[in-house]
């Protein structure tokens, strides 16, 4: 359930953190523990947390899947503050920071196939682009890449340690608008927590290599860097990702307090046993109390059965 968004008084920026679940589908485990992590984050930094819905991508969106997403979060306790934030709300605004990419000549366009690029080298975050359109001039059927410089992109995360990367050379020029004319999730994804003023993003391992390139478009757009966690992600027992795309199982409404307790297990929190059968009130209580994100340090993933 959302809360009011007071107005803050004081000049002091202050904790803000974010769950953005895309509505591909409902809610699964491997999405809860991350929806924990960063809620648990927020509660003990006596800060805010918001929910907002990636539903950008609209050809991958699922009917009902965002009403099922948070009708999950609130049977389990979640309590967002202000109003749920949905991408698609946000169509004018990023055709506005498209358009400033343009005009100030961050961006070109792209027509490159993926058998164009099938001989590309592979990097952080895929195929490798190396400018082959940057002085073409391309007037439809086109992509929109970001003009990579030779730079050192680095961070600190607060669970996996100093990252870095040469960004022209270990990624290259990255999409940040897709030919089907949709933004990507990169773009989308710092202006959305620009917009809000998220200081901390918490979310899972697997995408602690797109910071590199949101750190590189915050810099671009002015953005205010927010500190990055990325806690472990949920595998099978083949070591295979908890999500959608795979086929992860639905969470279970009915089975409430014992996916909160296996959640926390799955974050190392090691709750008591007598937890799997309290209350919710007294898990999250205990939770908020005993929260420890160090518990988490340098662990990639975490092998689970449900």
């Amino acid at each position: 359930m959302n809360k009011k968004d007071e107005p803050e008084s004081s000049n002091i920026i202050k904790y803000r953190g974010r769950f953005a679940p895309s509505p591909t589908g409902s809610l699964h485990f491997g999405s809860l523990i991350t929806a924990i992590a960063s809620y648990l984050e927020a509660k003990t930094s006596q800060g805010k947390w918001f929910l907002r819905i990636d539903n950008a991508d609209f050809l991958r969106e699922q009917d009902k899947a965002s009403d099922s997403i948070k009708r999950s979060l609130e049977l389990h306790g979640f309590e967002w503050d202000g109003n749920t934030h949905y991408q698609s709300n946000s169509l004018t605004l990023y055709n506005q920071k498209k358009d400033h990419l343009i005009d100030n000549d961050y961006v070109f366009r792209c027509n490159c196939s993926r058998k164009n690029l099938r001989n590309n080298p592979i990097g952080l975050n895929g195929v490798i682009y190396k400018g082959t359109c940057r002085t073409k001039n391309i007037k439809e059927d086109f992509s929109i890449r970001v003009i990579t410089e030779h730079l050192k992109v680095a961070f600190k995360d607060e669970i996996q340690g100093h990252q870095a990367c040469q960004i022209d050379e270990d990624i290259g020029d990255f999409t940040i608008w897709r030919r089907d004319n949709i933004i990507s999730y990169h773009l989308a994804t710092v202006i959305d927590d620009n917009e809000v003023g998220i200081t901390n993003v918490v979310r899972g391992y697997d995408l602690l290599n797109s910071t590199f390139c949101q750190l590189y478009l915050q810099n671009i757009l002015n953005y205010i860097n927010p500190i990055y966690s990325h806690i472990p992600i949920a595998t099978d027992a083949n070591n295979q990702k908890l999500s959608k795309q795979f086929g992860a199982a639905e969470l279970s409404n009915k089975l409430i307090t014992q996916n909160l307790f296996n959640g926390l297990c799955a974050l190392k929190q090691e709750p008591p046993t007598e937890l799997r059968s309290d209350n919710l009130s007294n898990i999250w209580s205990w939770a908020i109390d005993n929260w420890s994100s160090k518990k988490l340090t340098m662990v990639k993933s975490i092998t689970t059965l449900n």
